[in-house]
């Protein structure tokens, strides 16, 4: 890959948070330690509205295409994220749509769904792009995955469970690169190996090149542990691809599937109901004796250079390999620039990115 001198500045996730962070055991002292930064943060902090008498209020993402999505369920008060430039009140259009995101807030009577008293559940999902050197060339696309989390706990104690999806998208990367998340107990590790554990072990770069054909499967590990998996190939034929989905026999050495996903058992933690999210989960890879967070810098990197990990709280596309971020996201340069809450990951230059197949593998 052609090398940029640029170090890595700040993306902040559904779920990051601004601290130091320590050189990973195996590493070489200071010089590889980062620090997570906030200034850019694609998400922003929401109080979820509660009346205190029983009654329970869902807080609903409407996105300008038409799509919902429940972020939080709560009837005590809770602290959310929601990406950094969704409105709290609908912008009308002329049609009577609204044209841009925005939260609801849905009530409902004390015992009309099914849902503990005292209790919160939120949620959020992102897409994960790292790059995996201090020196990078910034296509982001070095491991690209689709993160979920859902949070559930209630408010006689601090103790919750933080339950992790993941579904992997694209590894351009040669290097040995692991993933985990931390919160206020420390580091879980879901992968010690991406590419045996996420990619079936496939050598060279998997759905990053540009000359591959963008029908070409995602290969995900099917059966064992507590992976589940809900997706299908994509080929070119719409009859077999039909038959593919009907099909329960299925297996890797037959035909690899798109939109697989692994869920991992529900860890405890000790956060309150009204913690940020961003103070719970930390998503990091480590690779070549580093340790690089969502959203984090160098040290000693100047402010308004590149993160080393972004976190999208909306469907986004990984560029090409080679390809600079920028050249697929025009605005993502001012974004970086400015900090301002702008959803850059709408504006996209679609010949450098993929996106036809890995769409069959978002949430």
């Amino acid at each position: 890959m052609k090398k940029v001198l640029f170090m890595a500045a700040c993306a902040a996730a559904f779920s990051s948070c601004a601290e130091d962070s320590s050189p990973i055991e195996g590493g070489t002292g200071k010089t590889n330690e980062v620090t997570i930064v906030d200034r850019y943060a694609l998400t922003k902090s929401y109080q979820v509205p509660v009346d205190g008498d029983g009654t329970v209020s869902q807080a609903v993402l409407h996105r300008a295409n038409g799509e919902t999505e429940v972020l939080a369920t709560t009837d005590i008060p809770l602290t959310i994220q929601i990406p950094s430039w969704v409105q709290n009140e609908p912008v009308k259009r002329s049609g009577g749509a609204s044209d841009q995101d925005y939260i609801e807030i849905v009530k409902y009577a004390k015992g009309t769904i099914d849902f503990e008293a005292n209790s919160y559940v939120k949620d959020g999902s992102s897409v994960l792009m790292f790059e995996d050197s201090r020196v990078g060339d910034f296509d982001y696309n070095d491991l690209v995955l689709y993160v979920k989390h859902s949070i559930t706990g209630n408010n006689v104690s601090s103790a919750a469970k933080i339950t992790i999806c993941v579904k992997p998208v694209a590894l351009g990367s040669a290097n040995k690169i692991a993933f985990g998340w931390e919160d206020g107990n420390g580091e879980h590790m879901l992968s010690e190996n991406v590419r045996e554990d996420f990619f079936f072990g496939e050598e060279g770069f998997i759905n990053t090149e540009a000359n591959k054909p963008l029908y070409e499967a995602i290969p995900v590990v099917w059966g064992g542990g507590n992976e589940e998996h809900d997706g299908y190939t994509i080929v070119k034929d719409y009859t077999t691809m039909e038959h593919y989905k009907s099909n329960t026999t299925r297996t890797p050495e037959n035909y690899p599937i798109v939109g697989g996903y692994f869920k991992y058992d529900p860890v405890p933690t000790t956060c309150s109901s009204s913690s940020n999210d961003t103070k719970m989960i930390k998503y990091f890879i480590k690779t070549s004796g580093f340790k690089f967070y969502v959203s984090s810098i160098d040290k000693a990197a100047p402010e308004g250079t590149f993160p080393y990990g972004l976190a999208i709280p909306v469907a986004a596309y990984h560029a090409f390999e080679r390809t600079n971020f920028w050249e697929a996201y025009p605005d993502f340069k001012s974004w970086i620039e400015t900090g301002s809450p702008v959803n850059w990951s709408g504006n996209r230059v679609k010949t450098n990115c993929y996106e036809k197949h890995v769409n069959y593998a978002r949430w």
